[in-house]
């Protein structure tokens, strides 16, 4: 499904919902509803152009992942989250 333009679309979507709960500690279900109603609507133009559906949907994939709204984006959220090191001699 992730290879599909809903799929890839759904896929962003659930990305900038779980960075926004991350961040702000509380659900935020606009998200949810819109990322939903955008990948009805691209899977409409799918339908009439799939190629231009797919970059459309990968546009908004690398859009959701490097843009920081309301702190952090997704990578740099993963950037910042504390790394564990082995301990030598293990």
């Amino acid at each position: 499904m992730a290879t599909s333009a809903p799929g890839i679309v759904l896929t962003a979507t659930t990305i900038s919902f779980a960075n926004e709960w991350y961040g702000d500690g509380t659900p935020n279900f606009r998200i949810l509803m819109a990322g939903g109603l955008f990948s009805l609507f691209i899977a409409g133009v799918a339908d009439l152009n799939e190629g231009a559906a797919k970059g459309l949907a990968s546009i908004m994939l690398i859009t959701v992942l490097l843009t920081p709204i309301n702190g952090h984006s997704p990578v740099g959220t993963l950037a910042s989250l504390p790394v564990s090191k082995p301990k030598k001699g293990h």
